[in-house]
């Protein structure tokens, strides 16, 4: 039991310095944004909206659904989310940044996870157990996505 318990452990603690070394460090301002890119890295609006999409593993379109028309579960102002329609008219990049990073901050309660939060990487099959659902540039690739969503 012991022998288990001490592996057990030790095969945590390299799970969690492996997934550590995928995770760079940001700073939130005045608990309101995140306003420098995540590593310095700049997104991909393409990539981004594949993401959002992405039916396995980000699903934002489930609850937000689709901006400007209806979702893709068929309903035109998300599950359970706001409507993103004219996003960038009404949040800095540095906002959207936080809410995709620790949303927990902004509205305690939500039920929106944290994209970039050790621990997310569940399946024991994944080779990135242990670490964020996002990559850093994954989260930028999103927030350049979102920053295009304005009003019209």
């Amino acid at each position: 039991m012991a022998r288990r318990l001490m592996r057990t452990l030790i095969l945590l603690t390299a799970v969690c310095f492996i997934a550590a070394s995928d995770v760079v460090p940001f700073t939130i301002v005045d608990g309101a944004e995140i306003p420098e890119p995540l590593g310095g890295l700049a997104g991909d609006p393409e990539a981004g909206r594949v993401l959002y999409f992405d039916r396995e593993r980000v699903r934002c379109h489930i609850c937000h659904g689709s901006p400007g028309g209806p979702g893709v579960e068929g309903n035109a102002g998300g599950l359970q989310a706001p409507d993103l329609t004219g996003l960038a008219d009404r949040r800095t990049e540095g906002a959207l940044r936080l809410w995709i990073v620790a949303p927990h901050l902004l509205a305690p309660g939500t039920e929106m996870p944290a994209y970039y939060a050790l621990g997310g990487r569940m399946e024991a099959t994944d080779p990135l157990y242990g670490g964020p659902l996002l990559t850093a540039q994954e989260v930028e690739d999103l927030v350049a996505w979102l920053m295009g969503l304005k009003g019209g």
